[in-house]
């Protein structure tokens, strides 16, 4: 199954988009994501194929426990870059040490409290303030 998710705007109450499911492929690409205290943007918790989250806008209400984009996950070509994280308490969580296959870099982290949290095996490339 693919998903692509693009030119939408995500606001209000709960985390904004959950993946539960195992997708072949998912393209997220300029998105405006209003992320609250305690809450996450992206939350993806599957095995993914290929993944790029390219160009998109998770603008945080608050940086007390925010999360842009929290990946539980393989995935086995995944590619995130162009983002810009603004006013979180924490950009990109690659918080399980069995993720890996994620390339991060090049994404602006304005305002963030930490950039990037890699557990796993992952390659994170230039971080830029």
């Amino acid at each position: 199954m693919q998903l692509t998710i693009t030119g939408s705007q995500f606001a209000g109450s709960g985390e904004r988009i959950i993946l539960n499911g195992a997708l072949a492929s998912l393209l997220m690409s300029s998105n405006l994501i209003f992320v609250a205290a305690n809450q996450i943007g992206l939350a993806l918790n599957a095995i993914y194929g290929q993944v790029s989250i390219i160009g998109n806008n998770f603008s945080g209400m608050s940086v007390s426990g925010s999360f842009g984009i929290n990946v539980n996950a393989t995935g086995y070509t995944c590619v995130v870059t162009g983002n810009v994280f603004y006013g979180l308490g924490n950009g990109i969580n690659l918080l399980g040490a069995s993720t890996g296959g994620w390339i991060v870099a090049l994404n602006n982290y304005s305002g963030s409290t930490n950039t990037v949290l890699n557990v796993g095996s992952n390659t994170v490339g230039t971080i830029t303030q």
